[in-house]
Parts: C-alpha cells; sequence; structure tokens
C-alpha cells in the first residue's frame, strides 16, 4: 500500500477539518442564539470565548510555525484545556438552562473535529511525539521556529478570515449580548 504523502494531511486539515469546525462553531453559535443564552448571564459566553481561545491557539501554531516538540506539547495541551473547559461548559449549561438534542449532537463535533486534526497533526509529526516521550528534556529543548517556507499569505489570509468571521465574530456578539441583557435585567 502506498503511503499517504504529508501535502495530502495538510491539505485535509486545512481545506476539509478546519472548514467544517468553523461551521460547526457557528452552528453552535445559532443553537445559543435559539435558545436565548443571554438570560443566563455572561459566564456560558464567556466560556465560549475561552474555548475558542484554546483552539484558535493550536491553529495560529500550526500556520506561522514549525511543528517541532515544543509546539506539539503545547497544541496537546490546549486540546486537553479544551475538552476540560468544554466538560465545564456542556455541565453549566445542562443545569442552567438545558441542551436540545441538535445542540449535544453539534457538540459531539466540537469535540470530535479538533481530536480528529491533533490526531493527523501528530501523524505528520510522530517523531516529535515519540521525543517528547522518550527525552522530554531534549524534546522541549528544541528552538521556535517560523514555518520554512511560510504557508502562501492566501491561505492564511484566507483561514484567519474564515475563523474570525464565522467563529470569533459570531461569539463575541453572543457575549455582548448577555452583557446587554445583564444591564437591562440590572437597570
Amino acid at each position: 500500500m502506498d503511503a499517504i504523502e504529508p501535502f495530502i494531511i495538510r491539505n485535509y486539515l486545512l481545506y476539509f477539518l478546519l472548514p467544517v469546525w468553523v461551521v460547526v462553531g457557528a452552528l453552535d453559535w445559532w443553537c445559543h442564539r435559539r435558545a436565548g443564552i443571554e438570560r443566563f448571564g455572561p459566564h456560558e459566553p464567556m466560556l465560549h470565548l475561552v474555548l475558542i481561545s484554546l483552539a484558535g491557539a493550536p491553529i495560529l501554531l500550526g500556520l506561522f510555525l514549525e511543528i517541532n516538540a515544543p509546539i506539539l506539547l503545547a497544541m496537546i495541551l490546549c486540546f486537553l484545556a479544551h475538552e476540560t473547559v468544554g466538560y465545564l461548559d456542556i455541565r453549566w449549561a445542562t443545569h442552567h438552562r438545558g441542551i436540545l438534542p441538535f445542540e449535544q449532537r453539534v457538540h459531539d463535533y466540537l469535540a470530535a473535529v479538533p481530536f480528529a486534526a491533533l490526531s493527523l497533526v501528530i501523524v505528520l509529526h510522530w517523531r516529535e511525539l515519540a521525543l517528547l516521550a522518550t527525552q522530554p528534556l531534549d524534546a522541549l529543548t528544541q528552538p521556535i521556529r517560523f514555518r520554512t517556507p511560510p504557508l502562501p499569505a492566501g491561505i492564511v489570509i484566507g483561514i484567519l478570515a474564515l475563523v474570525f468571521i464565522g467563529n470569533v465574530l459570531p461569539f463575541l456578539e453572543e457575549f455582548a449580548r448577555a452583557l446587554r441583557h445583564r444591564a437591562r435585567a440590572a437597570g
């Protein structure tokens, strides 16, 4: 059997998994808007901004830096933190507002897609993971370097625009909506 070329995995990450993740994130925002989560205060929308930050950090690392052992470890730690905050978010929402079945299914993908993406990054950088496991001190002293060659500017700008328009702006709007609702309720 022929080996899969690394550029195929990279393209799958950039042109399929990442856009799917953005679309699923936008669907999650839509579910929150329909559920009127602003009525329950800014706690949950703030968790959503934390989740976006934890998801965005590995994306930025992968777009701009060579993925070596320290960068891979940072990506893994962001994933684990994202999963932890995601659990806290779902736990809070379940107890305070309830989550409808469609939103529950959306959350399944919000967990599955980053796991798939991280798994593929690990496949591409298996040696770095092995180095982390067998020689962690050596692994963590590797220098942090910008990608050489860098990804084409059009790809980077397109990805950043997609994430900003599809996820960052809607979830900032959600947080602002919650703050406005709280201010109206208090005044």
